[in-house]
């Protein structure tokens, strides 16, 4: 699996007035396995080869982006793979469940309610390795850890990214010098979790310095909000950056507040982090982005 290392792009006019901003652009890694997905896979994807496992259980919604990538990478490793999809199979698949299908992902789907503690069979999961949705986990966060291995962040002074599980926001506080602050901005109705799952992963790493959660949900998860929408036309007009109405969309219009509320001083220097994401715009109707 070829990855590409990931480029920096300072955005210039979106964020005019303010501190220094630019955008690690994880989107870049990978056409598939994209953005921050390729780093909360990699050493999971690493136990499966190490432990001769035949198959990739996972599980998440009907436009996933962890469905998607975990679905292409099983089959580049010659894996078999099943993906417990949220909802009861809808009379015509999502784009991102085609796709993964295409990749030779089974999908079984499991009412709303019965999602979360829905367990597969041990006949099909003894030979198998169960990554959990969004690659949450130990694994997970080592793997988030090593988005800043291949550029030089030392400039920065608050480093930030859309945050749902935490899982990369707690993997970012990893690798974050003493100078820096790792600001999380929770995209999910749940405030204050998930402070709590960071706290107890971070109980493994008892010296880090745990990351900062703000909370700019913008109606909830994948809700279609007009803030975040002008700021997705504004930053593709602007800097030729394309967005999601999901993660990025809301981490970008965050920080627009934020320097309004003069959170950051002048003399800052931000690093927001572009986490990919983008096929799942697929859900809106066409022609809702200038892209």
């Amino acid at each position: 699996m070829i990855i590409s290392v990931p480029t920096i792009q300072p955005l210039r006019t979106l964020f005019a007035g303010g501190p220094a901003v630019d955008v690690l652009k994880l989107q870049e890694v990978h056409p598939v396995v994209s953005g921050n997905k390729w780093y909360k896979l990699k050493y999971y994807l690493q136990e499966a080869i190490e432990r001769g496992v035949t198959r990739i259980i996972t599980r998440g919604g009907a436009y996933s982006n962890h469905i998607i990538a975990t679905a292409w990478a099983a089959q580049e490793l010659g894996l078999d793979s099943i993906g417990i999809i949220r909802g009861l199979a809808p009379p015509m698949l999502s784009p991102t469940l085609q796709d993964a299908q295409s990749c030779g992902m089974t999908l079984r789907f499991i009412e709303k309610n019965q999602f979360a503690n829905f367990q597969l069979p041990e006949s099909e999961t003894a030979s198998a390795l169960y990554i959990p949705e969004g690659g949450v986990g130990r694994l997970g966060i080592q793997g988030a850890s090593d988005i800043l291995t291949d550029i030089d962040f030392s400039s920065y002074t608050h480093i930030l990214g859309a945050c749902g599980t935490g899982t990369m926001i707690t993997g970012l506080a990893l690798r974050a010098l003493p100078h820096q602050q790792v600001l999380g901005i929770s995209v999910l109705n749940n405030a204050p979790s998930p402070l709590t799952e960071i706290s107890a992963w971070l109980k493994n790493w008892p010296t880090v310095t745990p990351p900062t959660l703000l909370h700019y949900a913008y109606g909830g998860y994948a809700k279609v909000h007009p803030t975040v929408l002008a700021t997705i036309r504004d930053c593709w007009e602007q800097e030729q950056l394309p967005l999601d109405f999901v993660y990025t969309g809301k981490l970008f219009s965050a920080t627009r507040a934020l320097i309004q509320e003069a959170y950051f001083t002048k003399n800052n220097r931000l690093l927001l982090i572009h986490s990919g994401g983008l096929q799942g715009n697929r859900s809106l109707p066409l022609g809702s982005l200038p892209f």
